[in-house]
């Protein structure tokens, strides 16, 4: 568990911690955007919704307490190879149902809207992790590296002693029917040229990937 856990640890108190974790990947031009310092490319970051349902119980204002750690994989064992760890970091947002109407959020968001809590430094070590006292709410968290397009892989984990949850804030992709308005067109095709077509439909969207046998 993390560093931040120790506190009740030395006091003898045992408490019961929540956790959800999520495994995650910068990739340069994709999911690389760097730190809030480059706005541009900073919504491009993987970004998870925590929800957190209730106050802590004996908390007299309100608020839960949540620890964030953020740790990123597979560096130690590329050190010998010149690899050292990446300077990584995290930002935490307030967000609303209606902000969460946009998946993922876009960067007028980010642009417009301060963050309520983060770690306390980027740093190059292979955990970073910080405590934070929260009112119940909808929050945004952004894992980054401080540059942008450095790649690899993270691994992210919330503990709060109330119940919480956590998920990725990402369009939602499966598979669906088809339009009729484009039926026959699929249809000309699949008899003429012999070509599979494969559908995928979004929140937003209906599109087609089509490819010759």
């Amino acid at each position: 568990s993390p560093n931040s856990l120790s506190e009740e640890q030395e006091s003898g108190a045992k408490k019961k911690w929540n956790m959800n974790v999520f495994e995650g990947e910068w990739v340069a031009g994709v999911s690389a955007g760097g730190c809030r310092n480059y706005l541009d490319s900073f919504h491009r970051n993987p970004q998870y919704v925590m929800t957190l349902e209730e106050p802590d119980e004996d908390d007299e204002d309100g608020k839960c307490t949540v620890v964030v750690a953020l740790m990123q994989k597979n560096r130690r064992s590329r050190r010998n190879m010149g690899i050292d760890c990446l300077t990584i970091g995290f930002a935490i947002y307030r967000v609303t149902d209606r902000d969460l109407e946009q998946k993922p959020l876009r960067m007028n968001f980010f642009k417009y809207n301060a963050s309520v809590a983060r770690s306390p430094a980027f740093i190059n070590l292979r955990e970073v992790s910080c405590r934070f006292k929260l009112p119940p709410g909808h929050y945004l968290i952004l894992p980054s590296t401080f540059e942008p397009n450095e790649e690899g892989e993270f691994l992210i984990r919330v503990f709060s002693e109330s119940n919480n949850t956590f998920e990725e804030n990402d369009e939602t992709v499966g598979m669906g029917d088809v339009d009729t308005r484009v039926s026959l067109d699929i249809t000309f095709l699949v008899k003429e040229r012999k070509v599979t077509i494969f559908c995928f439909f979004s929140i937003k969207s209906l599109s087609f990937l089509s490819k010759v046998i």
